[in-house]
């Protein structure tokens, strides 16, 4: 049951998770039902900040560690039982293991664990969407939604084409930087990893 709860998400779509959690979390939805059934009061979790904030951010991350629990397992697998059995005979503590042994062993997993979840929170848009459209009082707003706003809705009067321009080629130059940060830190892992 635990792994299906973990692996449900790899196989659904994001829009069909936020529609979902949407049906759970809503104020006539199965939580309030359950909470208002012990004898408390519901609680608006898509319609107040703090909550819908805090919604996206659980639905988000419950909906990445399926994944990034594969990588991290497929880097475990890398570290040679060889190498552990002789860390052990050789004495060393745990906090020297992890250190000297799994961490400089890990290091590619946990530079591209590090990339993809940077990565997916950028791309984030279709939880946002479907489960508060950026609000309340855009509380939940990220980029994406905010250009997708400005450019398609008439929420502002007239959509506003060259306001959603700018700040996608903002969006682009910033990750034009944080593509070249990535290249960059891989690079320099490279080298330390030849100098070796």
């Amino acid at each position: 049951m635990v792994r299906l709860v973990f692996i449900m998400p790899i196989v659904a779509t994001s829009a069909t998770i936020g529609i979902l959690m949407k049906s759970i979390f809503s104020y006539d939805g199965f939580v309030n039902t359950v909470i208002s059934g012990v004898g408390l009061e519901k609680i608006e979790w898509l319609t107040e900040p703090k909550w819908a904030f805090l919604m996206i951010i659980l639905v988000s991350v419950w909906k990445e560690t399926g994944t990034l629990f594969i990588y991290w397992m497929a880097g475990f697998q890398m570290v040679s039982p060889a190498v552990i059995e002789a860390s052990k005979v050789d004495g060393a503590s745990e906090p020297a293991f992890v250190r000297y042994i799994l961490i400089p062993t890990m290091k590619p997993v946990i530079f591209t664990v590090t990339s993809v979840a940077f990565l997916n929170a950028l791309k984030m848009f279709d939880i946002i969407q479907t489960l508060t459209s950026g609000g309340p009082y855009f509380s939940t707003d990220m980029i994406s939604t905010y250009i997708y706003r400005t450019a398609f809705s008439s929420s502002f009067g007239a959509p506003r084409l060259s306001y959603a321009s700018a700040a996608v080629v903002m969006c682009l130059v910033f990750l034009i930087l944080c593509s070249g940060l990535i290249r960059f830190f891989q690079k320099k892992w490279k080298e330390g990893k030849e100098a070796c």
